[in-house]
């Protein structure tokens, strides 16, 4: 029962992130981490990795449309880094789970944070993993979040994604 309460949360935040309410989605995914974050029951644990998951790439999208809008560079770096923290946290749960259901997307939430927080290396090593694990999905997924709220450095983004597809494919 706790399971499916956990998956309708998660569900709930998804459908409120993809409606534009990214504040509202990082709420519900606060209530997933309050009531199920400290569960040593894999398949809550699994959601609170999804809600992770979810809230690093809300996070990213306000980050985002901060600086667009505002140009506002220590909130949106303060975004970033609670979406950099909130992905290496699903990371983790994944790990100790032993399941990598997100682990492509998780990585890929991770590398384009560390991108839009200029630690390019990381970003690239990251991002390369990612790639490799996710494949096309993963590529056309990372291409797309670039062009929300676009930013003139999405342009370098998606240069450094369609070059790291090339690697990873053997383009």
């Amino acid at each position: 029962m706790l399971k499916g309460v956990a998956r309708a949360l998660v569900n709930k935040g998804a459908a409120l992130r993809k409606a534009g309410k990214s504040e509202e989605s990082i709420s519900v995914y606060d209530e997933v981490l309050r009531r199920f974050g400290d569960s040593d029951e894999p398949a809550l644990l699994e959601q609170v990795a999804k809600a992770l998951n979810e809230r690093a790439f809300a996070r990213l999208r306000l980050a985002k449309r901060s600086w667009r809008a505002s140009g506002n560079d220590s909130e949106a770096r303060g975004l970033l880094s609670q979406a950099l923290a909130d992905a290496d946290a699903g990371l983790g749960i994944e790990a100790g789970l032993g399941i990598e259901a997100d682990k492509p997307i998780l990585l890929g939430n991770k590398g384009y944070a560390l991108f839009l927080l200029d630690r390019q290396e990381e970003a690239e090593a990251v991002l390369r993993r990612a790639l490799d694990l996710g494949r096309e999905k993963l590529r056309d997924a990372e291409l797309e979040d670039a062009d929300i709220h676009p930013l003139p450095r999405d342009e370098a983004f998606k240069v450094l994604i369609r070059r790291l597809w090339d690697e990873v494919s053997g383009n």
